[in-house]
């Protein structure tokens, strides 16, 4: 059985910067499960806040992460928050009164991402957390092809790159495209995985099948990959509810991690994609 993982609403009402990039927040916390309060807070724990009208970087979401904690209370704490995510640092202090949430990571290094509608915080900031986890944590370096494994060479249209390890099928022209798992037409040209970032208008390698040797990654041996919601990868298997998933989304296999053979400390990819049907 899972585990109930910390989870709860932040909703920061003062802040001061200490540093670049670091501030003292006080935040009020919510759990609509009533499993968690401000006691338990911990050194590590990521806060996603609403950053879509701040000032300095007006629609976006932010990450931070719990660096001290000054006092807890069951509602109330004040913390330090450090600036974790790309681009330049977000104040908090522009984002008063706008409620994020703030979990703990497992040990693969994921956030446990809070239910919109237990906490009460916008569909877009659980979005925006599940994405940076899959690119972040499931990217994968896929350095090293296996002579005997399947390669297919394709236009990226662009406009933007695609960056490696991406999911990828091709359009009606028959360029590389983003796999949406709720397009019946993209689901069905499934390809494979990009070998490596393809800039717009380039051409690029995608792995259609076979072994990808000594991959770069903080998943297990057995873990296997599936499409996520949002075009990515994930090790969670999509069901209606769970994710982002919804009735008539698509199912797509991608592979497994295996154990390399020559060294079994690394570890391969075996890609044997399968579109498994529809929800």
């Amino acid at each position: 059985m899972g585990i109930a993982v910390f989870n709860a609403r932040f909703t920061p009402n003062n802040s001061s910067e200490l540093s670049v990039g670091v501030y003292r927040v006080t935040a009020a916390l919510f759990d609509g499960n009533s499993q968690f309060s401000g006691f338990d807070v911990a050194l590590g724990d990521i806060v996603f806040l609403d950053s879509i009208g701040s000032g300095s970087a007006p629609g976006t979401i932010t990450r931070y992460e719990v660096t001290n904690i000054v006092t807890l209370g069951a509602i109330n704490v004040t913390v330090d928050l450090t600036y974790s995510d790309t681009g330049s640092a977000v104040d908090v202090a522009e984002l008063l009164f706008s409620p994020g949430f703030i979990a703990r990571k497992n040990d693969l290094n994921f956030t446990f991402h809070t239910a919109p509608t237990i906490q009460n915080v916008p569909d877009y900031i659980i979005q925006y957390a599940r994405s940076y986890d899959n690119y972040t944590n499931i990217s994968l370096t896929l350095s090293s092809i296996d002579s005997s494994a399947s390669v297919g060479i394709f236009t990226n249209p662009g406009p933007g790159s695609i960056i490696g390890a991406t999911p990828v099928s091709t359009n009606t022209s028959g360029n590389l495209a983003v796999v949406d798992v709720a397009n019946e037409d993209l689901a069905s040209s499934f390809l494979g995985l990009t070998s490596s970032t393809i800039l717009p208008s380039t051409q690029g390698s995608v792995v259609l099948s076979g072994l990808v040797k000594n991959v770069s990654t903080g998943l297990g041996v057995g873990d296997i990959l599936y499409v996520s919601k949002t075009g990515g990868l994930t090790t969670t298997a999509p069901d209606i509810g769970v994710d982002g998933f919804v009735s008539g989304d698509f199912v797509i296999k991608i592979g497994q991690i295996t154990k390399n053979a020559t060294n079994p400390s690394n570890k391969d990819l075996l890609v044997a994609w399968q579109l498994m049907g529809q929800l």
